[in-house]
């Protein structure tokens, strides 16, 4: 098994989905109505912002990567991430821009402490994960081009499901559009809750680190010439690893002629890549 990162993000989503399902919140709920410490620099936020505008990065909250170690160590404590968050302003409109924020996943990991009275480590890391020695080792490469081990986040192998049933409950709301991530495309490219979504032919994409690689070159459009397709997507990065799963979605299933030629586009992103280093 191979660290997920970002990918956690839908598995977060399905746990607040639970939830809601249960009846221990409704959607609609303010965030400061389930966590009575929440409180932001902005009044917007602190009376306004709900789970929903967390979970699809759509509240304008400043986003702040201060929390996490360049070896995946998490440098807040859990116990001293609230007042972190109540440090953070409001950078962009409220449910009008999209602002990738993986701090709005911590106050939904609050959340699902306080509706259900277990820490979010106890119902993620022990209902579906365990320590596990399958799994994939990585590592991250130094100046002196020397590689060290990154410490897991969060580890675990692969198994069925502990629940009975499917436990994905709320499908229809998870799935469904929430904020428009490129506001000038053609084709809609848009976040869900833990999920993107893109309208092909269209750019995928937009979370991970190839629009950074590629640039100045524009992403590539995905199934040029082919009938329309919406596609749920995600993409993941932690220091040492890169993640991604693309769900309804091959270019070779749809039988797309014009295909792209991710080969040599893996080749270009890498050459841009130790550009970096070299500068």
């Amino acid at each position: 098994m191979r660290r997920c990162a970002s990918l956690t993000k839908a598995v977060v989503a399905a746990a607040i989905a639970l939830c809601f399902d249960d009846g221990k919140f409704p959607w609609n709920t303010p965030v400061k109505d389930i966590l009575p410490d929440f409180h932001t620099r902005s009044e917007v936020l602190h009376e306004h912002m709900k789970l929903v505008d967390c979970l699809s990065h759509r509240a304008g909250m400043q986003s702040s990567l201060y929390w996490h170690g360049s070896m995946d160590n998490v440098l807040i404590s859990k116990e001293n991430s609230m007042n972190f968050i109540n440090d953070l302003k409001r950078v962009k409109s409220f449910r009008k821009e999209y602002l990738y924020n993986n701090l709005g996943y911590e106050i939904a990991a609050h959340a699902l402490e306080a509706a259900t009275g277990e820490s979010w480590e106890r119902q993620g890391t022990h209902a579906y994960f365990d320590d596990g020695e399958n799994l994939a080792k990585t590592y991250e490469a130094l100046d002196d081009a020397s590689v060290a081990e990154v410490v897991p986040m969060l580890s675990g192998e692969n198994r069925d499901t502990s629940m009975p049933e499917s436990p994905l409950k709320q499908v229809s709301f998870l799935f469904s559009r929430k904020i428009a991530m490129n506001a000038v495309s053609l084709h809609e490219t848009s976040y869900a809750i833990g999920w993107a979504r893109v309208q092909t032919p269209g750019p995928m994409g937009a979370i991970g680190l190839n629009a950074d690689l590629l640039h100045p070159k524009p992403t590539p459009e995905v199934a040029r010439g082919h009938a329309s397709h919406l596609i749920l997507y995600h993409q993941g990065m932690m220091p040492g690893n890169l993640a991604a799963v693309n769900l309804l979605y091959l270019e070779a299933y749809l039988g797309v002629e014009e295909r792209n030629d991710y080969v040599a586009l893996s080749k270009e992103s890498a050459e841009s890549a130790l550009a970096w280093k070299v500068h």
